[in-house]
């Protein structure tokens, strides 16, 4: 089945396949969830650690998991599961239960980490996307930064709540519901004032009441 997923994805265009928790379909708080970043960078680096481009997203997520690597990955989880920093970074069970997909399908630079992707990445990152939410299913996505959120599909005045939080309409009807967030390597960004208001996004009813 994962492989047909795989399949699927490709086709779509996607490039990057994303990070697929084993227990994601159990839903992380009870909602499947899918963190979205905005790029990757340096594959003359990585490309001697990842034989397959493909799997550069699930091969970083791994890694920084297995070598306890705090970074995003660690403020991503702080901020979601509430639990702080202490000493070595132990990854609890969260990312075995969320997703993660990078949406640029590209590389806006090759060594600068914080290089802004071009409008012609960002437009064509859209249409993989799509199938990514399509064949996921996510309930909730979690958006890392202004600079993506600006950057994705406009949104249908009807699915449109508040500036930050936002839908995609999936076949069948079913709401994928965004919140967008600074990204960790801001200064504006604070997981423990993000974590209430994560958990009130999570648990909010399908019809999310405007503001």
């Amino acid at each position: 089945m994962a492989w047909d997923q795989d399949k699927e994805l490709l086709a779509g265009g996607v490039v990057f396949l994303p990070w697929i928790g084993s227990a994601y379909s159990s839903g992380f708080r009870g909602r499947r969830l899918l963190v979205l970043g905005e790029a990757h960078y340096d594959w003359k680096t990585r490309q001697q650690e990842v034989p397959v481009l493909a799997d550069l997203t699930r091969f970083l997520v791994a890694k920084a998991l297995r070598e306890r690597t705090w970074g995003f990955w660690g403020q991503i989880e702080s901020a979601c599961t509430g639990v702080s920093k202490s000493g070595n970074w132990a990854p609890s069970s969260f990312w075995n239960q969320a997703a993660f997909y990078n949406f640029i399908q590209g590389f806006p630079a090759e060594f600068v980490a914080r290089a802004r992707p071009s409008n012609r990445l960002f437009e064509a990152a859209r249409k993989p996307f799509r199938r990514v939410i399509e064949v996921l299913r996510p309930g909730r996505i979690l958006v890392c930064g202004a600079r993506l959120w600006n950057g994705m599909e406009p949104i249908p005045k009807e699915d449109y709540r508040s500036y930050t939080i936002q839908a995609y309409r999936l076949s069948g009807g079913d709401a994928a519901w965004c919140m967008m967030t600074y990204h960790p390597s801001s200064g504006r960004f604070d997981p423990h004032k993000l974590t209430s208001k994560i958990w009130q996004f999570l648990d909010l009813p399908e019809k999310i009441p405007a503001d």
